[in-house]
């Protein structure tokens, strides 16, 4: 950051998934926060307390990130957007937003495949600024843990 003239920043979320016991660890750098969506099918961002996270890389020297903890339950999804997703604006200026993304999510039961999940969303985000130029990196990223029996009997 100290020598960062232009302000330039990045976004960022780390995490480490224990396959065996769902255990997750999160280290979140002003990145939007994922979605869970469990086995009663209403998603719910991962929310800790206001210390919890950071902000982006490049902002503040020398900041301590801390680690959020989660214990995921087999069959949970988590959906991880960037920025641009939630951000992304229509030929009026209207923003995608965190609702619109929930509404989507919300609409998906535990039938849909995480590769269907992302498409939804794609599509979703795709009519909604019906060809707006982008303004920002537009990705999505689902991943289900299907729980401690599936993690030993992987090939």
């Amino acid at each position: 950051s100290r020598g960062n003239v232009e302000t330039l920043f990045v976004t960022l979320l780390i995490g480490v998934l224990n396959v065996e016991t769902g255990a997750l660890e999160l280290v979140n750098a002003g990145h939007d926060a994922p979605w869970r969506i469990g086995a009663s099918g209403e998603p719910g961002q991962l929310h800790v307390s206001a210390d919890a996270g950071g902000p982006p890389l490049g902002v503040i020297d020398n900041f301590a990130y801390p680690v959020q903890r989660f214990q995921l339950s087999p069959g949970d999804r988590l959906c991880m957007v960037t920025d641009g997703i939630t951000e992304a604006a229509n030929h009026v200026g209207d923003l995608y937003g965190g609702a619109r993304l929930h509404a989507v999510l919300k609409n998906l039961d535990q039938q849909h495949s995480t590769q269907s999940i992302v498409h939804a969303l794609r599509q979703d985000v795709e009519t909604f600024v019906a060809g707006a130029e982008a303004s920002d990196d537009m990705a999505i990223l689902v991943l289900q843990w299907r729980g401690r029996q599936a993690a030993v009997n992987r090939p």
